[in-house]
């Protein structure tokens, strides 16, 4: 079953619905899926767009159709938007897609296979096609690099994440990049694999902030290509852990240290990632504390957000970013999030959350994400509980049996 609960205006079609009223009490409305067998088995929302998958890997999109993102025309021509959620004909019926990520301006696919598609704005190479599709591409087309075997995608703005093993770089020119992998025992990871098949960050796009994690603030990379593994960075004084225990600081230098990363997101222009230890990472811009580190700086490289910075014992399972904001859940169930967590045209620093905050409102929950406006999680009683532009006033509703716990905002 695919819901539609909508708060804000209509203006780019995201609601799946034609009009474009405002709402002050959310509008919760089920959606078809023309063409499938009518159920949805996941939904995935941009700043202006949304697509869902059905039960047998038909994607669907709607919303703003500007730069191209929807991977299809509008329904009705001459309009920059379409209303109702139609397929995605570039895949047709053999080719299955499990995941989408929706940037601002662009669309990535994970389909079952492994492989990653992307399509919309290229700006600054933000699709991962090449130095010769910077422009719009408003068909689906493969990323070479990311052929198979992808575990997961994030998008921004102009960047793109991914986490797939380092073996892909076999294809790739960036030798070097690919003989630091190769020689670092770290780069095993995981018990009974290949080292090359452990799984490494890869980023492409702009990284005017560092969001690539790469140590580069500025330059464009128009193709995938893994952050290197790193032997653990020595420890500063402030990283460790409410136990005594020691945890790796990533900052200060190229790449990814310690264990192998299992989970990415990506906000505007911001990353994070979880290791498979349940242990977060961030990088990228921060000038409000969206990536929880205590301060304002932007970090160029993937930083540890350890215990002693809000965190309590328990691993990180989720993560969700925002424009400005990031938020997690633990194994057990609990919510911290952090960032510009309240909706306000003048920020000071006091105004903002430098450090993750447990949110009491969300207790035990099944899933949680986050956007520019509201964090959102469902509740083991099968409650949507939304955080608003205040940060402190949370709205319960009722849910529909059999909901499961997929959310996007």
């Amino acid at each position: 079953m695919l819901l539609s609960i909508s708060w804000s205006d209509n203006e780019g079609g995201h609601r799946g619905r034609k009009g474009r009223p405002v709402s002050e009490a959310p509008t919760i409305r089920r959606l078809a899926l023309d063409g499938s067998d009518g159920s949805a088995v996941a939904v995935f929302c941009g700043e202006s767009h949304c697509a869902a998958l059905s039960a047998n890997g038909t994607l669907f999109t709607w919303g703003d159709s500007s730069d191209g993102k929807l991977g299809r025309a509008p329904v009705e021509a001459g309009l920059d938007v379409a209303y109702e959620p139609r397929p995605v004909r570039t895949f047709g019926a053999t080719l299955h897609v499990r995941a989408v990520a929706c940037g601002a301006r662009h669309t990535l696919c994970l389909t079952s296979a492994g492989a990653v598609w992307a399509w919309g704005c290229g700006t600054f190479g933000a699709l991962g096609l090449g130095p010769e599709t910077i422009e719009e591409q408003p068909r689906p087309q493969p990323i070479p690099e990311l052929h198979r075997d992808v575990l997961a995608i994030a998008s921004g703005v102009y960047h793109s994440v991914a986490l797939a093993p380092i073996s892909l770089c076999e294809r790739m020119p960036h030798t070097l990049i690919c003989s630091q992998h190769a020689a670092d025992p770290l780069a095993a990871g995981v018990e009974g694999k290949r080292a090359d098949d452990s799984p490494a960050i890869w980023t492409w796009g702009w990284s005017r902030y560092g969001q690539l994690g790469d140590g580069s603030d500025g330059g464009h990379v128009f193709s995938p290509r893994p952050l290197p593994r790193r032997a653990v960075h020595p420890l500063s004084p402030t990283m460790r852990e409410k136990d005594g225990s020691a945890s790796p600081n990533l900052e200060g230098a190229s790449g990814w240290s310690g264990p192998p990363p299992s989970l990415v997101a990506s906000g505007a222009q911001h990353c994070l990632a979880v290791d498979t230890t349940g242990s977060l990472a961030a990088w990228g811009a921060n000038e409000a504390g969206q990536l929880g580190l205590g301060d304002i700086a932007h970090r160029r490289t993937p930083t540890r957000i350890n215990a002693a910075q809000g965190f309590g014992t328990s691993p990180i399972v989720a993560i969700s970013c925002g424009r400005k904001r990031s938020i997690a859940q633990d194994a057990n169930g609990d919510v911290f999030a952090w960032g510009a967590l309240l909706e306000s045209p003048v920020r000071s620093t006091s105004a903002l959350t430098l450090i993750p905050a447990q949110l009491p409102s969300f207790e035990r929950v099944r899933a949680v994400a986050c956007s520019t406006s509201f964090i959102v999680a469902i509740s083991e009683a099968g409650e949507l509980i939304v955080l608003g532009g205040d940060g402190k006033t949370a709205d319960r509703l009722s849910l529909p049996e059999g909901f499961g716990n997929c959310l996007s905002v």
